[in-house]
């Protein structure tokens, strides 16, 4: 399951940076804020959520519950 999650957030950061770099002309500086750039643009209503699955990526990956 969290592998998935994983993958899951990388696809969803890797499709939100090609879409601000290409069409918006953006550099963000997280994958956050590249998420929450593309929901305002094109009106996406969950930003929330998907901002969520990304910090859940983090915290997967990185396990934050250890240090």
């Amino acid at each position: 399951m969290r592998y998935n999650i994983i993958v899951l957030a990388e696809s969803l950061a890797s499709i939100c940076l090609h879409l601000v770099l290409e069409f918006f002309g953006m550099r963000p500086r997280s994958n956050t804020e590249c998420v929450r750039e593309v929901c305002q643009r094109i009106n996406l209503y969950c930003c929330k959520d998907l901002e969520d699955i990304i910090r859940l990526r983090n915290i997967i990956t990185h396990r934050y519950w250890m240090v």
